[in-house]
Protein backbone atom coordinates (compact mmCIF):
# COMPACT_ATOMS: atom_id res chain seq x y z
CA UNK A 1 0.00 0.00 0.00
CA UNK A 2 2.87 2.40 0.75
CA UNK A 3 4.16 1.86 -2.76
CA UNK A 4 0.96 3.30 -4.16
CA UNK A 5 1.60 6.70 -2.57
CA UNK A 6 3.25 9.47 -4.51
CA UNK A 7 6.75 10.39 -3.38
CA UNK A 8 5.61 14.00 -3.16
CA UNK A 9 2.93 14.44 -0.50
CA UNK A 10 3.46 18.18 -0.07
CA UNK A 11 -0.01 19.05 -1.37
CA UNK A 12 -1.46 17.11 1.58
CA UNK A 13 0.64 18.96 4.16
CA UNK A 14 3.27 17.97 6.67
CA UNK A 15 1.02 15.49 8.48
CA UNK A 16 0.94 13.20 5.43
CA UNK A 17 4.70 12.80 5.81
CA UNK A 18 4.33 12.09 9.52
CA UNK A 19 1.78 9.37 8.82
CA UNK A 20 3.90 7.79 6.10
CA UNK A 21 6.97 8.01 8.33
CA UNK A 22 5.06 6.22 11.08
CA UNK A 23 3.98 3.50 8.64
CA UNK A 24 7.53 3.03 7.38
CA UNK A 25 8.84 2.87 10.94
CA UNK A 26 6.42 0.07 11.73
CA UNK A 27 7.87 -2.05 8.93
CA UNK A 28 11.47 -1.11 9.80
CA UNK A 29 12.14 1.11 6.78
CA UNK A 30 14.11 3.42 9.05
CA UNK A 31 15.95 5.46 6.44
CA UNK A 32 12.78 6.15 4.48
CA UNK A 33 10.89 6.97 7.66
CA UNK A 34 13.61 9.41 8.68
CA UNK A 35 13.33 11.17 5.31
CA UNK A 36 9.58 11.54 5.78
CA UNK A 37 9.91 12.94 9.29
CA UNK A 38 12.56 15.38 8.14
CA UNK A 39 10.34 16.50 5.26
CA UNK A 40 7.44 17.00 7.67
CA UNK A 41 9.66 19.19 9.84
CA UNK A 42 10.91 21.09 6.81
CA UNK A 43 7.31 21.91 5.93
CA UNK A 44 6.25 22.67 9.51
CA UNK A 45 9.30 23.17 11.78
CA UNK A 46 7.24 23.59 14.94
CA UNK A 47 4.92 20.59 14.43
CA UNK A 48 4.70 18.82 17.78
CA UNK A 49 3.59 15.48 16.40
CA UNK A 50 6.38 15.47 13.80
CA UNK A 51 9.08 16.10 16.42
CA UNK A 52 7.55 13.50 18.73
CA UNK A 53 7.22 10.79 16.06
CA UNK A 54 10.74 11.47 14.79
CA UNK A 55 12.13 11.30 18.34
CA UNK A 56 10.41 7.95 18.89
CA UNK A 57 11.85 6.55 15.69
CA UNK A 58 15.33 7.77 16.65
CA UNK A 59 15.03 6.15 20.07
CA UNK A 60 13.90 2.85 18.53
CA UNK A 61 16.97 2.86 16.31
CA UNK A 62 19.32 3.52 19.24
CA UNK A 63 19.95 7.17 18.33
CA UNK A 64 19.12 8.40 21.81
CA UNK A 65 21.16 11.61 21.67
CA UNK A 66 19.34 12.71 18.53
CA UNK A 67 16.01 11.63 20.05
CA UNK A 68 16.64 13.81 23.09
CA UNK A 69 17.48 16.71 20.78
CA UNK A 70 14.17 16.31 18.96
CA UNK A 71 12.30 16.21 22.25
CA UNK A 72 14.08 19.36 23.40
CA UNK A 73 13.05 21.10 20.19
CA UNK A 74 9.51 19.88 20.66
CA UNK A 75 9.30 21.05 24.26
CA UNK A 76 10.82 24.41 23.35
CA UNK A 77 7.91 25.04 20.99
CA UNK A 78 5.26 23.17 22.99
CA UNK A 79 6.26 22.92 26.68
CA UNK A 80 2.93 21.36 27.69
CA UNK A 81 2.81 18.64 25.01
CA UNK A 82 2.08 15.62 27.20
CA UNK A 83 3.47 12.88 24.89
CA UNK A 84 6.73 14.83 24.63
CA UNK A 85 6.97 15.27 28.38
CA UNK A 86 6.36 11.57 28.99
CA UNK A 87 8.85 10.53 26.29
CA UNK A 88 11.50 12.88 27.67
CA UNK A 89 11.32 11.08 31.01
CA UNK A 90 11.93 7.73 29.28
CA UNK A 91 15.07 8.78 27.39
Amino acid sequence: ALGNLSDNLTEFGYFAYVLRGEAKSRINLWSEAQQDFQKALELEPKAAVAHWAYANMLAKTQHRTEAVGELRSLLTYHPNYIPGIVSSRNY
